[in-house]
């Protein structure tokens, strides 16, 4: 078929040339070789343009032949990010409709491209602080990979945790996305106006990844929380029991033992939020999973021993005879006030009270606290004799840790209870 003269580019046509281009079906599914070009020649000036046959000619483009390798997608973020994207188009049509996993997904997108951008400069001219920078974001998006792999286990699997779309958690996910968005904008201005690194943004960079890592906690504690029949432990409390539950029914045998488990179960304190002073002299601890503060009062420093544990540096053995005190649950640990006189202080041993903790009420901030001694003593229905009876724990549990030690005062004191003697009888009686 003989064409006239075709005034064309590859990819644009002049307005009155009487040609038209178009991509293939093959093209738009994304698997075509080149672009076919749909033409209607000229043949006679005569004839309107919709009885012109149709031309069609396949041009080969460059981008065509050239095979771009495709990415190697390792990280489930943003695996499930491309997954949508490609379903969506772009990244404004996901957040139309966002979840946890996409969200999570466009953040880990991000700090991918400050990555980027600090692995392709110039670092011939680079300092302390560049590094410092760059070795920060590699941190922040392995810790984020980190925590969305460990959390998506405890509640069901990562499919479960993607799809989540809890108001709460989408809107500080939100608040989270534009804060990095805004940082890594910062890098790209750095990266082409040119000269030494902000400083500030190590700091930034810091806060941010501490940010991310809680709000993915939280977005798993809401989770969690959601499948429990009644109010419970904080999914961070709930990690902690767990680990001491374990240790419940095998005593340690040896002093290597007892002290392995204490350092573990030191480590799932820290694990789960962390220590910090509050006030003059108060040391609170501070829940990742639900935001709530454990304030201890009036503490130089918080013991790491259980007063039971002081005294005795071995553990017990267990078919050594023990007393009616000795099976009496150790709750307590002894400080020292930080005032000046720094007299001794009984308070509630730090991981015990942690794995008791609840989350607090909307809007509060104090973590209540359930008593894990009266929660697994044994519940009888009826009987004439009150001791046998045990009312169920309301579901509230105590408002703070001073409310708690006050229950484990009353109820649970290992301590031995003093003799109070009779008294004499007299010889003559007043009242008879």
């Amino acid at each position: 078929l003989a064409a006239p003269a075709v005034r064309h580019s590859l990819f644009r046509f002049l307005p009155h040339s009487g040609y038209s281009s178009s991509p293939s079906l093959e093209l738009q599914r994304g698997r075509s070789r080149g672009f076919i070009i749909g033409a209607r020649a000229a043949l006679h000036p005569s004839k309107p343009a919709q009885d012109r046959p149709p031309l069609s000619i396949e041009l080969p483009c460059a981008a065509a032949r050239t095979t771009l390798p495709q990415p190697v997608l390792t990280n489930p973020l943003e695996k499930h990010f491309f997954e949508a994207r490609r379903d969506h188009g772009r990244v404004h049509r996901i957040m139309s409709s966002p979840t946890v996993g996409s969200l999570l997904a466009a953040i880990a997108t991000l700090i991918s491209d400050g990555l980027r951008i600090f692995q392709l400069a110039d670092k011939r001219q680079w300092g302390p602080d560049e590094h410092e920078q760059l070795r920060l974001l590699e941190d922040v998006l392995d810790d984020a990979k980190k925590d969305f792999q460990e959390l998506s286990v405890l509640v069901n699997g990562q499919r479960y945790y993607m799809n989540d779309r809890k108001p709460h958690s989408i809107a500080e996910l939100r608040v989270l996305h534009s804060k990095f968005e805004l940082h890594v904008a910062n890098f790209k201005d750095w990266a082409r106006i040119g000269g030494p690194i902000n400083p500030v943004w190590a700091r930034d960079t810091t806060e941010l990844r501490r940010e991310l890592h809680r709000a993915q906690c939280r977005a798993a504690r809401r989770i969690f929380a959601a499948e429990q029949e009644t109010s419970a432990r904080c999914l961070g409390a709930f990690l902690v029991y767990r680990k001491q539950r374990e240790w419940r029914n095998r005593p340690a045998l040896n002093e290597e033992e007892h002290h392995r488990r204490h350092v573990e179960e030191v480590v799932a304190c820290n694990t789960i939020g962390k220590f910090e002073r509050f006030g003059d002299g108060n040391i609170a601890f501070v829940c990742d999973f639900c935001d709530g503060h454990l304030v201890w009062e009036d503490l130089e420093s918080m013991p790491s021993l259980r007063a039971a544990e002081e005294s005795s540096t071995s553990p017990i053995s267990p078919t050594s005879p023990t007393s009616p005190t000795a099976q009496m649950p150790h709750w307590q640990a002894t400080g020292f006030t930080a005032s000046k006189r720094r007299e001794e202080k009984t308070v509630v041993f730090a991981p015990l009270a942690i794995a008791s903790h609840m989350a607090p009420y909307q809007g509060d901030w104090v973590a209540r606290l359930l008593c894990p001694f009266c929660d697994e003593a044994p519940y009888t229905e009826g009987g004439d004799d009150d001791d046998d009876m045990r009312n169920p724990l309301d579901d509230s549990g105590f408002e703070d840790l001073q409310a708690f030690q006050e229950h484990l005062d009353w109820q649970h004191t290992a301590a031995s209870i003093p003799a109070v003697p009779l008294p004499k009888a007299a010889k003559e009686c007043l009242v008879m």
